[in-house]
């Protein structure tokens, strides 16, 4: 039963990071409106920052890639806005003290 417990604690808390992390991208993944990733660059930018700063992606957090994939999509024509992306998924990491102490168990 604890087992379960952290299991449902842990999705939570990975849904509700990437929610208010990239909250304008909320509804266009509700409705899978994400279009399709063209710039891999920042697709993985996103991806190591995230697993540097916060935890690894597993099975059921790689679900949340649309959300990077939105990010990045949706910031082509304002390329220099990737640095801010990137500087709000650490801000956002070391604010969750669930994903820091995630980290630690992974690591």
């Amino acid at each position: 039963m604890k087992a379960l417990q952290d299991e449902l604690k842990f999705r939570t808390e990975i849904d509700n990071f990437f929610k208010t992390t990239f909250p304008t991208h909320a509804e266009a993944v509700a409705k899978d409106s994400v279009p399709n990733p063209t710039d891999f660059d920042c697709l993985r930018s996103m991806i190591d920052q995230y697993e540097d700063k916060c935890t690894k992606l597993e099975d059921y957090s790689l679900k949340w890639v649309k959300y990077f994939v939105a990010e990045c999509e949706g910031m082509k024509s304002f390329p220099a806005a990737r640095e801010e992306s990137l500087k709000r998924i650490e801000q956002s990491c070391q604010a969750n003290e669930y994903m820091q102490s995630a980290k630690k168990t992974i690591i």
